[in-house]
């Protein structure tokens, strides 16, 4: 069941960026993205990082502010 729910998270959040592209421009917006990574990392036990980091902002022709 968490590999369905993390597939289902994966899929929303890899479409999001196709949705938000589709909306007019405006000076606010979100970002997200995925990122995974698996190994042991030098400790012989392996491990699964998943980073699923936001991004809020307000963008102008001349400046960017964001926070993530």
């Amino acid at each position: 069941m968490p590999r369905l729910i993390c597939a289902a998270l994966v899929t929303f959040l890899a479409l999001l960026p196709h949705w938000a592209a589709a909306q007019a421009p405006k000076p606010f917006f979100a970002e997200t993205g995925v990122t995974v990574s698996s190994g042991d990392f030098g400790t012989g036990e392996d491990t699964t990082i998943v980073s699923v980091p936001f991004t809020l902002g307000y963008r102008t022709e001349r400046w960017e502010v964001s926070a993530t």
